[in-house]
Formats: structure tokens, C-alpha cells, sequence
């Protein structure tokens, strides 16, 4: 089952294939979600982090950028992009509607971060509290020690909640995918068969049926 939700979350790409009038209005769309979402509870941003390991959909969804490690703020309807230095040229070509900031050791993250802040008077931010790690949180608040930081379980799955035309067509291209290998898979099931050769093959029917990765 891990292998086939991993397919899932690989294969469903940020702009899903559409052409970049459709991409640009259906990415709009997402930050006046976001702005709605950031109204209501007071906030003058919305952070998301996405750890090196832990994963976060919700990035690529609200920028475009699909590397594993960044930090995206969104001040209605600006959209701030900090990342490091193995994505320079990745992340501009991603996130092309978002401002986009390169950390180092001499620019920490939270330095571009406290900065940005400052800059545009934030005083309020909303995060999703069930998806960000303690430590991060922790993190930035002694770094912007004026900022109240206000936590929101599932706020980005909220967002989320209500798929898209794109998305809806992607889902179901996955799922046919997903099925016509899973169909091939089943009659290799058998005694002596180790978990390991069975992920193997599951991995190359999803290509063979059109995945784009795992």
C-alpha cells in the first residue's frame, strides 16, 4: 500500500499538464483560498515549511516548487520562496509567480525570513499545526519574537479538501494506472515471493502503465 500511495503523491504534478493560462488561473484561485483561510483567523500570512524528509505536498500546490526542502510565506497574494542552494535553478523555473530567495550560511532561512516579515509589517502568523514539527516552530518564533504565531490543525488540508477540474482529471489517471498494474501484480502474490521483489515489480508495471515515477 506505501508504494501506491507514494505513486499517488509522485505522479500528481503541481500544474497537472495544463496549459499556463489554466495553471495561472487555477494557481489564483488557491491563493484566494488562502487569503480567505488567513481572514478568518485574524493572521496576516500563512507559513509552510517543508522539511528535508517529512514531505509537503502543500508547497508545490500553493508555488509550483517540487524540491524537498523550503519555506514558503504567503502574504496575500504575495508568495515568498526560501530555499537552498541545490535548487537555484529548480526553484525559479518552478515557482515563477513566487519571489524567490536562496539561503546559505552567511543568509540563514530565518534571517531572509525575519526580514520579509518586517518589511511587510506582519504581526500574525497562521501555520498548520499538525504539520509542522515542533522544532521548526520553535525555531522561528525565537527568531521573529514579535510575530504571534497562531497554529491551525489541518489548515492545509483544508485547503485542499475540494479538488480542483485538474486535480479531479489526475485522480482518475491515477487510479486507472494504479488499477491496471495492481491487476497485473495480484497473480505474482505467492508463497517464497519476498516483499522487496513484489515492490520491485509493482514499481515497474506503474511505468509500464504510464506513471511518471514513484
Amino acid at each position: 500500500m506505501g508504494s501506491v500511495v507514494t505513486f499517488f503523491h509522485s505522479t500528481i504534478r503541481a500544474n497537472g499538464g495544463m496549459d499556463g493560462n489554466a495553471y495561472e488561473k487555477e494557481m489564483n484561485e488557491r491563493i484566494r483560498k488562502v487569503s480567505n483561510i488567513v481572514k478568518a483567523e485574524k493572521a496576516d500570512a500563512l507559513l509552510v515549511w517543508n522539511e528535508e524528509g517529512r514531505g509537503q505536498p502543500a508547497t508545490a500546490w500553493l508555488s509550483g516548487f517540487t524540491g524537498s526542502s523550503s519555506t514558503l510565506l504567503i502574504i496575500p497574494p504575495r508568495r515568498f520562496l526560501v530555499t537552498d542552494g541545490r535548487y537555484v535553478a529548480q526553484s525559479r523555473n518552478e515557482a515563477r509567480e513566487c519571489s524567490v530567495f536562496i539561503a546559505s550560511a552567511a543568509r540563514p532561512s530565518l534571517r531572509i525570513l525575519g526580514r520579509l516579515v518586517r518589511r511587510y509589517r506582519v504581526r500574525r502568523v497562521l501555520f498548520d499545526g499538525a504539520l509542522t514539527s515542533h522544532s521548526a516552530a520553535e525555531d522561528v518564533k525565537k527568531e521573529l519574537p514579535g510575530v504571534v504565531f497562531v497554529s491551525r490543525k489541518r489548515v492545509l488540508q483544508e485547503l485542499r479538501l475540494v479538488k480542483e477540474k485538474g486535480e479531479a482529471r489526475l485522480l482518475r489517471e491515477v487510479a486507472e494506472i494504479a488499477c491496471k498494474a495492481f491487476t497485473r501484480f495480484l497473480s505474482l502474490i505467492e508463497v517464497g515471493v519476498t516483499e522487496k521483489e513484489l515492490a520491485r515489480k509493482l514499481e515497474s508495471f506503474c511505468m509500464e502503465e504510464g506513471a511518471d515515477g514513484m
